[in-house]
């Protein structure tokens, strides 16, 4: 558990502290979670370092030591938070969601957050206590094995990616689907193709402002796609294999809800 200046952290749920009232050496917390549910934290301090946590009216009784910082992570200095993700991350393949540090605050969620700590725990993950206008979040960040991040905030998880060099061919990454007869056709990721059920490696893949082409290939069988943008959620698509057809975006990402 750990509680901060206006909230109070247990077992990955951030409450914020609505109100605090005392009485002698015991204290009454009035929290609200992150979906507007009331919880109540009573701490009957006991000593100097220690005292009783009574959760939710006795669901859960912890007799708990304090501590100024958790003995299980590894915090690190601010110097060091560049280092940790360096250049510019995307979600859901969406250029404008993005996730980096600079000068020192964290681009996330379309705000630039405050860092008020960040470090390793337990050699497992990084955690970090996050502040934009007064409002908190705990998150933690995952390095996956394909080298992408994976964001957990309040038990819902974001994989984020490395920007590419070449940013145009983001305009195609995602889930397409032919409308009349409203049936998934195609998948454009990052390192490979989505096509009749089959992965496709990119022989070649050429774009620019939202025209190009891609020769995808599995196995020895290969074929040539031009790409035509008509607009965020319309892509016309043409090839041997394909009749000239257009393709309305079904979505870039399903999200990950798993921690």
């Amino acid at each position: 558990m750990h509680v901060g200046k206006n909230y109070v952290e247990l077992n990955y749920d951030l409450m914020k502290v609505d109100s605090i009232r005392q009485s002698d050496s015991e204290y009454t917390l009035y929290l609200t979670r992150e979906k507007n549910q009331h919880a109540i934290l009573s701490v009957k301090l006991q000593d100097n370092d220690r005292a009783l946590f009574n959760f939710s009216n006795g669901k859960m009784l912890m007799k708990c030591k304090y501590y100024d910082r958790n003995p299980d992570i590894d915090y690190l200095p601010v110097s060091e938070y560049p280092k940790l993700i360096t250049g510019k991350w995307f979600a859901n393949l969406n250029t404008l969601e993005s996730l980096a540090i600079e000068k020192g605050k964290l681009v996330y969620d379309g705000n630039r957050w405050n860092i008020v700590w960040l470090g390793e725990y337990m050699k497992r993950e990084y955690r970090a206590l996050i502040e934009n206008n007064g409002n908190y979040r705990l998150i933690y960040l995952v390095k996956q094995t394909d080298n992408s991040w994976k964001l957990t905030y309040y038990q819902n998880s974001t994989i984020y990616i490395p920007m590419s060099a070449d940013v145009d061919k983001y305009a195609v990454f995602g889930n397409w689907y032919e409308p009349v007869k409203n049936e998934w056709t195609f998948g454009f990721f990052e390192k490979f193709a989505i096509y009749q059920g089959k992965l496709w490696d990119y022989k070649t893949l050429n774009i620019k402002k939202n025209k190009g082409t891609a020769t995808l290939q599995n196995g020895n069988e290969t074929f040539e796609l031009r790409f035509n943008k008509a607009n965020d959620s319309t892509l016309d698509l043409r090839s041997v294999h394909v009749n000239s057809h257009l393709f309305s975006v079904a979505c870039s990402y399903v999200q990950d809800k798993s921690r």
